[in-house]
């Protein structure tokens, strides 16, 4: 990974980095990404209406020009992915504190949650890191949540 990590909000000129970002991460364990079947246009469109959410928001890490990770916040569910290579470099750190900021001073949203297994360690031991809680548990999936209040 080069020095220079840009985290910020995505733009519509991100859509053709973005698409392929997530061609990239199809078979990531622990992902359920849908096939990406949108056009250029149409994803610009998409990231627009993002941006002046206050409901939904996508923030992405670049490295040398490319999309290496981002986190996406869809009426209150959060997500978050970053490329294997440069996994255990701070990168979900980084996309965390940027989306919280968000979520805390920008968005209408009380809570924000997300789901994960419980298989995937790191990604609780991030998220309890920032505040979020365990709201309930299932063979294998935990829910977990962060409000504004809390």
């Amino acid at each position: 990974m080069s020095d220079e990590l840009i985290i910020r909000p995505a733009i519509p000129d991100d859509s053709i980095n973005l698409v392929n970002f997530y061609k990239k991460i199809q078979n990531y364990p622990f992902l359920e990404v849908p096939e990406v079947n949108v056009s250029d246009e149409d994803m610009k469109v998409n990231i627009a209406k993002i941006y002046d959410s206050l409901t939904d928001n996508l923030v992405v890490a670049i490295n040398d020009d490319q999309i290496i990770g981002f986190s996406n916040i869809d009426n209150g569910e959060l997500g978050i992915v970053v490329d294997k290579e440069f996994w255990n470099f701070g990168v979900g750190s980084e996309l965390m504190i940027d989306t919280i900021d968000w979520f805390l001073n920008l968005s209408n949203l009380e809570k924000i949650w997300l789901e994960v297994y419980l298989k995937n360690e790191s990604a609780i031991h991030l998220y309890e890191k920032f505040g979020f809680i365990t709201v309930s548990k299932n063979d294998n999936i935990l829910k977990m949540e962060l409000k504004k209040d809390d």
